[in-house]
């Protein structure tokens, strides 16, 4: 056995053993219960999935040849619903049985008879791997939350730039309709004391006081009533839809920037497209014009919203700076001075349901990508960027959010000098996850 100053930590969760034959189960467990692990028995698959159903097991061992259900049954059950690390035990192993057991999802085998060292040791083995994937998930989430922070700041100034625009003029509106109030006021003011004037000489059917009939013309000069009567309504209907940006702008960063759950839940993909569309404006508006054209049927999915914010804004910006490169190529070719013009590109955000899934064709009319590279893009700190430009993390995040965390996938389309197109797919789930 193994020596106790050895052993690993204690896992907090008990291990279920699952075995027909009563001296396996006893063995397992006075093995298990010498290395410092609790445990509990099931006789079959069945008995072990309806355990499982009911509490929460760390790791199980379970024998390949059971009656009611066997263990390469309850194997694909178990990993496939709940998650949960399997050990096999078997009487003989051999190629066959041995990728029968690896495609049922179980994370190890062991051969009868063994060892109570051997088992202790494979047991070892999968949990200290289920720790490292825990940790390699944190560390996913962890980078990608702070790729997503990362990208708020870059674009902070953009974004600052968009909230100022809309506050500028709801400044200025503001102003004239407080300056055209006061003036009104006035007006509104003489009018008044015409009106009790005319009042006091209903009796009379003398003239009005000539003053006052001047003074109300007066009033109405300085006001240039028909102006404040045209204008007045326009800065107000302005004012209103300038709040009403800032809000939409606001919510964009929140939906973006907020770290979320790191479980998946139902969301919709076109919002995430929206609200990522809105933050990145300033990204794209001076060099490329966005156009959406998403599904409205498109249902919700399970998924990690902030996730996918990220990877269409990564894929957005890559477009940005494609364009731009080609623009910069053009005045070049062209021999164009600056400051004129250069055609303006596209991108292009469409999705579509495709039963199971989501397609989302991200296009642009950028540089393109060479045959060379295209198969690099995804990998980590590969960049054709200049220093100070990129990370090269970018598509790499991209990739491990479509392909390892919504087990989607990825197709690049592209040709040097006329554009590159992504094309994601995100598999629906259901409320389990499967």
């Amino acid at each position: 056995m193994t020596d106790q100053s050895e052993k690993p930590t204690q896992t907090y969760l008990p291990i279920l053993i699952v075995d027909d034959e009563p001296s396996i189960r006893r063995l397992v467990t006075r093995i298990l219960s010498e290395a410092g692990y609790t445990s509990e028995v099931a006789c079959d698959g069945r008995e072990a999935i309806e355990k499982l159903k009911q509490k929460s097991f760390g790791l199980v061992i379970a024998d390949i040849s059971m009656p009611v259900m066997d263990g390469l049954a309850m194997t694909e059950e178990v990993v496939r619903t709940m998650g949960t690390e399997v050990i096999i035990m078997t009487g003989k192993i051999n190629r066959f049985s041995y990728d029968q057991v690896v495609a049922k999802g179980a994370s190890d085998y062991i051969q009868k008879p063994f060892s109570p060292e051997e088992l202790v040791l494979r047991i070892e083995r999968v949990l200290r791997e289920r720790q490292l994937k825990k940790e390699a998930i944190r560390h996913q989430n962890e980078q990608a939350q702070s790729q997503r922070l990362e990208s708020i700041g870059q674009l902070a100034a953009g974004i600052a730039h968009e909230i100022n625009t809309p506050i500028q003029y709801i400044g200025d509106n503001t102003t004239f309709i407080r300056e055209s109030f006061d003036d009104l006021r006035r007006m509104i003011r003489t009018l008044l004391d015409l009106y009790d004037a005319a009042r006091e000489n209903r009796g009379d059917p003398g003239p009005l006081d000539q003053g006052l009939l001047d003074r109300v013309s007066t009033a109405l000069e300085e006001t240039d009533f028909e102006f404040v009567n045209e204008e007045l309504p326009v800065a107000i209907d302005q004012t209103l839809e300038g709040v009403s940006r800032i809000k939409e702008i606001i919510k964009a960063m929140k939906d973006f920037s907020h770290p979320g759950a790191t479980d998946h839940t139902l969301a919709n993909i076109n919002d995430c497209i929206q609200s990522t569309a809105t933050i990145s404006k300033n990204e794209w508006k001076y060099v490329a014009d966005l156009e959406l054209d998403l599904d409205p049927a498109l249902p919700e999915i399970r998924c990690n919203p902030g996730e996918l914010n990220q990877v269409i804004l990564n894929i957005i910006v890559n477009a940005c700076h494609a364009i731009a490169d080609r623009q910069e190529e053009k005045r070049e070719d062209e021999g164009r001075q600056e400051g004129n013009d250069t055609k303006r590109g596209k991108i292009g955000i469409r999705t579509r349901w495709q039963g199971k899934a989501v397609e989302i064709r991200i296009f642009d009319t950028g540089a393109g990508i060479s045959e060379k590279i295209v198969e690099k893009i995804f990998d980590p700190f590969f960049t054709t960027k200049e220093i100070g430009k990129g990370t090269g993390q970018g598509l790499a995040i991209v990739r491990s959010i479509v392909v390892n965390r919504h087990h989607g996938r990825i197709q690049v389309h592209s040709r040097p000098g006329r554009g590159t197109t992504f094309v994601l797919t995100i598999p629906a789930t259901d409320s389990d996850g499967s």
